[in-house]
C-alpha cells in the first residue's frame, strides 16, 4: 500500500441522536470493514459527536507515534478511567513517561521466569480440572485461568474459584457499561437511576475493594518479594516512586486488562485450532518434541517457534481490543483532512489486520505468514499491542502466558468443537470474546 495519496470521506447511515451507535453495537466488525470504502480517514458519529476513523497503516502509525498531538483520550478512554483509573493505559502524555519508568521494571525479562513458574502451576491446576471426554466451556475455563495467573503474579496471592467468578461477573458488567457509555457520549442515560447503572456502580466498587485489600498488605510490607505489585511498590527512579493511588490504578490496569485480554487470546486461539485440526496437529508435534508432556517454562519460549506464530496469527484475526480512541490536543492534519482540537480519533487493530491490501487472504488462519523469511507487514498494519511509547508494557507477559499455556494444553489434550454449540460474540463488550465456547476434550 502506497503513502503518496490519502482520501477522506464520511460513513453513511448515521441516525439522529444515536449516530452510528446501533451499527457499532450490533454490527461492529461489518461496520469497521466497510469504512475503507469511504476513505483513509472516515468521519463517523458517536451519538451527535463526530469521530474520525483511520483506515490506512501509515495514518495509524502517525496517530500512535505522535502521542503529543493524538493524546490518550476520547469517550472510550474517559469511560475506561472510571474503571481502571489513570494507569499506563489511560494516563495523559505529561504523566505517562514518568509512570512508565517506574512500572517497566516489573515487566522486565529478568522477572519473567518467576512469573512463568506461577503460570505453570495454574496451567497444571487447569489441566487437572479436566477429565477425558469432558465437554466444557473453554471461555469460562480460560477466564478463570487468566484471572488466577494475573492475581498470583500481580499480588502473590490466591483467589478461590468463587471469588474469580465474582470478579469475572464484575468485570463483564463494568466493560459492558463502558462500551454502552462510549456509544452514548452525551451521558444522559447513565445519569438515570436504572438497574443497569446500579449494577455498573456496584461492579466498580467490588473490583476496587478486592484490589485495595491486597494493596494494603503490600504497602505494609514494601519489600520486593517477586510479584508485580511489590515490584511496583519498591520501584524508584531518581528518588521518585508511585503513590498509593498510582499503585491502585496500575493494579487495576493489570488486573482487568491482563485478565480479559489474555482470556480472549486463549479462547480465540483454541477456537481457531478447533476449526483447523491440521494446524493443531503441528502445535502438538512441536509440544511433543520440546515438552514431552511436561509444563512449559520461560526457557521454552524460544524453543516453541510455531506456537509463537500461532499466537501472533490469533492476535491478528482476533485482537482482544478491536478499537481504541485518541483525542487531538491541537488543530492538526491527518491524511490531508483537517482535524480540530478536541476531536476523537479512532484506530482499529481489527480493521488493519483484516485488510487484503496488507495481508494476503486476510480471513485465512495461517501462522506461517509469520515464519522466518516471510514478508513483514509495514508498521501500523499489525498493532495488537499498539506502537511507540504507548505500546502495551505487558506485551511480552501476555504473549508468554499464551504460548506456555497453549503449548502445554495442546500437548496433553485434543480440543474439538462441541456439536450444536454455535459461537456467538458477547454483545457490547470492550474486549471481544464469545459468550461461551463449548469444546470436547480428549486426553492424549
Amino acid at each position: 500500500m502506497t503513502t503518496a495519496t490519502f482520501t477522506s470521506g464520511t460513513a453513511p447511515g448515521a441516525l439522529p441522536l444515536v449516530g452510528h451507535g446501533l451499527r457499532l453495537r450490533g454490527q461492529l466488525f461489518e461496520f469497521l470493514e466497510s469504512l475503507p470504502h469511504h476513505g483513509d480517514v472516515v468521519e463517523i458519529k458517536l451519538g451527535t459527536q463526530p469521530a474520525y476513523v483511520v483506515c490506512h497503516p501509515d495514518l495509524v502509525r502517525q496517530v500512535l507515534i505522535d502521542d503529543r498531538t493524538f493524546e490518550k483520550g476520547g469517550p472510550q478512554i474517559e469511560k475506561l478511567r472510571e474503571l481502571i483509573g489513570w494507569g499506563l493505559a489511560t494516563s495523559p502524555h505529561d504523566s505517562h513517561r514518568r509512570q512508565r519508568r517506574l512500572v517497566q521494571p516489573a515487566f522486565q525479562k529478568e522477572r519473567m521466569a518467576t512469573y512463568a513458574d506461577i503460570i505453570g502451576e495454574e496451567i497444571d491446576a487447569t489441566s487437572r480440572s479436566w477429565t477425558d471426554g469432558l465437554t466444557t466451556d473453554v471461555q469460562r475455563d480460560m477466564y478463570r485461568f487468566s484471572v488466577r495467573t494475573t492475581v498470583r503474579t500481580l499480588f502473590a496471592a490466591d483467589m478461590s474459584v468463587e471469588r474469580v467468578d465474582e470478579l469475572r461477573r464484575c468485570i463483564d458488567t463494568a466493560f459492558e457499561g463502558v462500551y454502552k457509555r462510549v456509544l452514548a457520549p452525551l451521558g444522559l442515560k447513565e445519569k438515570l437511576p436504572l438497574p443497569s447503572n446500579r449494577r455498573y456502580t456496584t461492579a466498580l466498587a467490588t473490583i476496587v475493594s478486592m484490589l485495595d485489600e491486597v494493596i494494603e498488605q503490600n504497602l505494609a510490607a514494601p519489600e520486593d518479594s517477586g510479584d508485580m505489585l511489590s515490584g511496583l511498590t519498591a520501584a524508584r527512579h531518581n528518588g521518585d516512586k508511585l503513590s498509593a493511588q498510582e499503585l491502585r490504578d496500575s493494579g487495576l490496569t493489570v488486573l482487568i486488562g491482563g485478565s480479559d485480554t489474555t482470556s480472549s487470546l486463549l479462547t480465540w486461539t483454541l477456537h481457531l485450532l478447533g476449526q483447523h485440526p491440521d494446524i493443531a496437529r503441528r502445535v502438538q508435534e512441536e509440544s511433543d518434541e520440546i515438552l514431552a508432556g511436561r509444563t512449559a517454562t520461560w526457557d521454552d519460549m524460544a524453543r516453541l517457534p510455531y506456537m509463537n506464530r500461532v499466537v501472533m496469527e490469533s492476535l491478528r484475526l482476533y485482537p482482544p481490543v478491536p478499537l481504541l480512541t485518541r483525542e487531538t490536543t491541537q488543530d492538526t492534519e491527518l491524511g490531508g483532512r483537517r482535524i480540530p482540537a478536541g476531536a476523537t480519533v479512532i484506530y482499529s487493530a481489527y480493521l488493519m489486520h483484516r485488510r487484503p491490501e496488507l495481508f494476503d487472504d486476510p480471513e485465512r488462519f495461517d501462522p506461517d505468514r509469520w515464519a522466518e523469511g516471510a514478508a513483514t507487514p509495514c508498521r501500523g498494519a499489525y498493532v495488537p499491542f499498539g506502537l511507540g511509547a504507548r505500546q502495551c508494557v505487558g506485551n511480552d507477559f501476555a504473549t508468554m502466558r499464551g504460548v506456555l499455556a497453549l503449548s502445554t494444553f495442546l500437548g496433553r489434550w485434543n480440543f474439538k468443537p462441541a456439536p450444536n454449540a454455535p459461537v456467538r460474540l458477547a454483545p457490547t463488550s470492550t474486549v471481544i470474546h464469545p459468550v461461551r465456547l463449548m469444546m470436547e476434550l480428549r486426553a492424549r
